[in-house]
């Protein structure tokens, strides 16, 4: 679950240096889109291997919930799965023998009809011949049901093996994207439930910083500008790019918009910061100039 930190936003500072050379500043704070880490089984956790400030890789296991109940399940399944195996083997046999046997009465059938035509055998035989083809017919639709039957449950076994497989393999907690953990929720030997969240996360490889900026300032800028920024303490400035301008500006007071409260308008506009070593972290305020 993607969902954007709640940061204050420091506002506007205007910094006039002179009327021939005027620098405008604006303030913000750095900001990134965190991602919840949430249990996929229900159980006893067993481990959690990271904690606060740990680096993570994209599919990393991170932990680990109980899935001995779940390895219990597809034993029996697979123990279903031979016995199936044992009973197919037993169809396909019967389904043989009878076909043979089916053949063998059709051919004796053929024959007596054909002495019957010449007066060499009695209608109560050749009657006979056909009540046992019959019965011989039937008897083969039936046993092909069953071995029908039978691969249908086979075939909802392996479903069911792969939704097993498909459990435990959820059982392990995996880190969805390379990025730093940021919360920790719950601890090895507690009982968790599917949807859990275990940890909090975020790439903090590239920062967000959402800045306010005035009405007449928003002709003057657009998006895939670039835009300085210097942090307090950092050990250098950084460079970024204009992302994202608000559709909707915000002003205070909220009254009737006049000449002399437009210039209160602002808008909210997010600079996407490369932070590659690290160094800049969520909530600290940073200066922007264009």
């Amino acid at each position: 679950m993607i969902k954007k930190m709640t940061l204050l936003i420091f506002g506007i500072l205007i910094l006039s240096c002179t009327a021939a050379d005027e620098e405008e500043v604006y303030i913000g704070r750095m900001e990134a889109d965190t991602l919840v880490i949430s249990a996929q089984a229900a159980g006893e956790l067993l481990e959690l291997a990271v904690r606060e400030g740990d680096q993570v890789e994209k599919g990393q296991i991170i932990g680990r919930i109980d899935s001995e109940g779940l390895s219990i399940q597809k034993r029996q399944q697979l123990a279903g799965l031979n016995a199936l195996a044992s009973q197919k083997e037993s169809a396909l046999l019967q389904i043989d023998q009878a076909r043979v046997q089916l053949n063998l009465n059709r051919e004796t059938l053929g024959k007596t009809e054909k002495l019957l035509s010449m007066g060499g055998a009695a209608e109560q035989k050749r009657d006979e011949l056909a009540t046992q083809v019959s019965v011989g017919e039937s008897s083969l639709r039936i046993l092909q049901s069953q071995y029908n039957l039978i691969l249908a449950q086979e075939a909802e076994l392996y479903a069911g093996i792969d939704m097993t497989d498909l459990a435990i393999e959820k059982s392990s907690v995996e880190a969805p994207v390379s990025g730093t953990i940021l919360n920790r929720y719950h601890s090895p030997g507690e009982l968790v439930a599917r949807g859990t969240p275990l940890l909090e996360m975020a790439d903090l490889s590239v920062l967000d910083l959402y800045v306010y900026l005035p009405l007449r300032k928003l002709t003057e800028v657009k998006v895939g500008q670039s835009a300085h920024i210097e942090v307090s303490g950092a050990s250098q400035t950084y460079s970024g790019t204009l992302s994202w301008i608000a559709s909707e500006g915000e002003f205070t007071p909220k009254t009737i918009l006049t000449k002399e409260t437009r210039d209160t308008l602002v808008y909210e506009v997010k600079i996407r910061v490369e932070n590659p070593s690290g160094e800049l972290k969520i909530g600290m305020p940073a200066d922007v100039t264009f």
